[in-house]
């Protein structure tokens, strides 16, 4: 056969089968090609080529091409995620890194196993995410680094609550089957924009402001009715004295308290009335 021939063949060969990768992919969301669906479609042709003389020379750009489409699809449709708190990523502990798709409207993450595949094409059994945002990076996160290498960063998703929850139990014909959920919460402050940010720091910081200055005038008035009520104990006693008169100096002293300051006059009497009841339920 000539060469060009072969060549040109070989061509044709790789790029439909890397439109057969890319659409293999979109549909497993798998990231390394290790699910059932390629296997088959890359292992049977190998053994067919074992028993079939010259096949072999038309399997290698078949496989080529399949894996050039399916991870050229693959790359980046993960997610890194990780906690707010996380600063560097160290390999092995954080940060972790899902395959987040739509379906139906509804985000669903794909576990990297044959299983929940299987299920997922067969019987529509997604994995749903419970979540307040959209799954999308919203920071930037550097790598530990390592002595012949440079820093390194990847986008990473922010989280405050990452959480699988318990499987539900549905019933699928005659087979009982699992399916999985997870929850996951982005902090609030990472949902504001850099300006939204800017004006609750000053709002923050205003509302900081009238606090500390109330609560200063608060404290001189609790300490200008603490003299007053201490003149008035005095002028009771005085009053108790020499005039003979307790009872009636004692409740128009009382009555005025009242009318000048009811509130904390009130407050007051209630905090007494509320230990008093405690003293009470303690003695039962």
């Amino acid at each position: 056969m000539d060469t060009i021939l072969i060549i040109g063949i070989c061509i044709l060969i790789v790029t439909v089968s890397s439109f057969l990768g890319k659409t293999i992919q979109k549909i497993t969301d798998f990231i390394i090609p290790l699910e059932f669906i390629t296997i088959s479609i890359t292992v049977a042709p190998l053994i067919a080529s074992i028993f079939i003389n010259d096949l072999l020379l038309w399997v290698l750009p078949w496989i080529f091409g399949y894996f050039l489409g399916y991870c050229l699809t693959s790359n980046k449709k993960w997610l890194t995620i990780g906690p707010v708190n996380l600063k560097e990523i160290t390999p092995g502990v954080f940060p972790k890194w899902i395959v987040p798709y739509i379906y139906e409207g509804k985000w669903c993450i794909q576990k990297q196993c044959n299983k929940a595949l299987f299920f997922k094409i067969f019987f529509k059994i997604h994995h749903y995410v419970d979540t307040n945002v959209p799954l999308a990076p919203n920071g930037r996160l550097h790598y530990a680094g390592h002595p012949w290498m440079p820093r390194v960063g990847d986008e990473i998703m922010y989280l405050d609550k990452y959480m699988e929850l318990p499987p539900k139990i549905i019933k699928i014909g005659r087979f009982k089957v699992k399916k999985h959920s997870t929850y996951i919460r982005v902090p609030n402050t990472l949902l504001a924009s850099p300006l939204e940010r800017m004006l609750r720091e000053e709002s923050y910081a205003r509302a900081s402001k009238a606090v500390t200055e109330i609560s200063a005038d608060n404290i001189f008035l609790k300490n200008e009715v603490q003299n007053e009520i201490m003149n008035t104990a005095l002028n009771l006693v005085k009053n108790s004295t020499v005039e003979k008169k307790p009872l009636s100096v004692y409740m128009k002293d009382i009555k005025d308290l009242r009318e000048k300051h009811p509130d904390i006059f009130y407050e007051d009497l209630n905090k007494k009335s509320d230990s008093d009841e405690g003293e009470d339920n303690n003695e039962q």
